[in-house]
């Protein structure tokens, strides 16, 4: 039975586990191409290269768990369980560190960092909030996240929980971000207490990457130069797409050029669309509220379209504008005894790191 505090050895030696296989990368071979076609390729070679994964060299033995010694996904033949699933009596809640530099998309760098994918996408919806991903990421940029994982008393792997923390160098900017529970739930903040929840999120879409802006191009099927009058971001078919903003439905459907197509109404008379689809969400039907981060459809090629993409216009008042210009002011700051109590949190996460390094596995009590 493992304890907080247990050594390496000893927990290794409860579990009677054998070293895991770890992820490592080489020789990723991207082609080029028109770039609606390229992320598809790189996705379909990263999923590729995480099923290779190779043993690493053994780390020396430290009186934290090492992430590489222990199994980080089910056994062969059996289930992980689901993220809602009850935890047995027995479990022991751990803590993940995992840090890298970004190349490439930033969902490739977390993947391949080691952050599991459901946390990783859950992550760029957040960030989404704050940061334009597509257009912000620079040589020399790096992250690091804290999240929970879950085992069994003897050291299986039952599932990975949540992400607590993370920083980021983006474009020479710092940020730290932190999860904390308020009167109205769980949320996102930075270090000063400001929510990250913005009126509309900079990219509704993950792990894209921006093909064309706002302005004047030469159409790349009709072969004139007009007005291209929102922003396509390039991404595989059955991508999830999702609201930029609360609102309501105003259309679902088909429409000349655009092909399949979602429009949504939001306060101020703003209205965000959402083109090309391959498919829309079961049920979704004019008049129904939908909420921000709430899959609306799927990624496709339908109507005048090269390739799988999303196209994605803001409309404000009757006008077209650019969806990388709009202002989103944030809208809440903690105070009070709700600030003391994200102090709190603050210090709990900075207690566990200075006692976790990068690729370690940190045992907690039970909870």
């Amino acid at each position: 039975m493992s304890r907080p505090g247990d050594t390496l050895s000893q927990f290794v030696a409860a579990a009677q586990t054998d070293r895991p296989v770890r992820a490592s990368l080489s020789g990723q071979d991207w082609v080029t191409g028109i770039q609606e076609r390229q992320q598809l390729h790189e996705r379909e070679q990263l999923a590729a290269a995480l099923q290779r994964r190779r043993r690493p060299a053994t780390p020396p033995i430290t009186r934290r768990t090492q992430a590489a010694l222990l199994p980080s996904s089910p056994a062969a033949g059996a289930a992980p369980q689901r993220a809602d699933a009850p935890l047995p009596r027995d479990h022991r809640k751990h803590l993940v560190l995992v840090q890298s530099g970004i190349e490439g998309s930033f969902l490739h760098a977390l993947l391949v960092g080691g952050v599991p994918e459901p946390l990783a996408h859950d992550l760029i919806r957040v960030l989404g909030h704050e940061l334009d991903l597509q257009r912000e990421l620079r040589p020399g940029d790096h992250f690091a996240i804290l999240f929970e994982r879950y085992r069994a008393d003897t050291g299986g792997f039952l599932r990975d929980g949540r992400v607590l923390h993370a920083s980021l160098r983006v474009s020479g900017r710092d940020l730290s971000i932190w999860r904390h529970e308020t009167a109205d739930g769980l949320d996102w903040f930075d270090a000063e207490g400001r929510t990250l929840r913005r009126g509309f999120l900079r990219t509704p879409l993950d792990g894209a990457r921006i093909t064309s802006r706002f302005g004047m191009r030469q159409h790349p099927v009709l072969g004139f130069t007009r007005v291209h009058q929102g922003i396509d971001f390039a991404a595989p078919t059955g991508t999830p797409v999702v609201a930029a903003a609360n609102g309501t439905v105003a259309s679902v459907g088909s429409r000349n050029g655009y092909g399949r197509v979602i429009t949504l109404g939001h306060p101020g008379a703003t209205e965000t669309l959402y083109a090309h689809l391959s498919s829309f969400a079961p049920g979704l039907t004019p008049g129904q509220q939908v909420r921000q981060g709430q899959t609306i459809g799927r990624v496709g090629s339908t109507g005048l379209s090269s390739g799988p993409h999303l196209h994605y216009e803001i409309t404000q008042g009757g006008r077209q504008v650019n969806p990388a210009s709009v202002q989103s002011g944030v809208l809440a700051r903690l105070d009070g005894s709700e600030l003391a109590s994200f102090r709190g949190t603050q210090r709990q996460v900075q207690a566990w790191l200075s006692r976790i390094q990068p690729m370690q596995e940190l045992a907690m009590a039970a909870d």
